[in-house]
């Protein structure tokens, strides 16, 4: 059994770092191996509100093509196209619809990937505070 020679916790066979303090069995401390965040939270809380703005707004510019495409497809239905181009106009707001639906997606994961990012950078700073 050995001991750790940072903080004398007791280190178990096949441990690598200490689950006291975070230095490895050969005395490299843990945090070299984290990512250094900004420590400035406004800083961070402007990027991350922008980026969720981009995501909020691809989304919705994917929502109002198919809102559209769905528009165009319901007046044919409904009879208020008379004119024989009634196909063109059903395969136009088909592709309408169908260019939406990588913009939605393309911004959901957008705003995805900026809060687990976020989430992140508080886990980080709250373990950074325990130690």
């Amino acid at each position: 059994m050995s001991f750790c020679t940072t903080c004398g916790a007791e280190l178990k066979q096949d441990e690598k770092f200490c689950t006291n303090c975070g230095v490895s069995a050969t005395g490299e401390s843990l945090t070299k191996h984290t990512p250094n965040y900004p420590t400035s939270t406004i800083e961070g809380t402007y990027k991350f509100k922008t980026l969720l703005g981009y995501g909020k707004f691809i989304s919705g510019f994917g929502w109002l093509m198919i809102l559209l495409g769905i528009g165009g497809v319901l007046m044919p239905l409904l009879g208020l196209v008379f004119t024989g181009g009634t196909t063109i106009l059903l395969l136009g707001c088909f592709a309408l619809i169908a260019f939406g639906l990588p913009f939605i997606i393309s911004g959901q994961l957008i705003s995805c990937f900026v809060e687990i990012e976020k989430n992140t950078r508080l886990t980080y700073q709250f373990l950074k505070n325990q130690h």
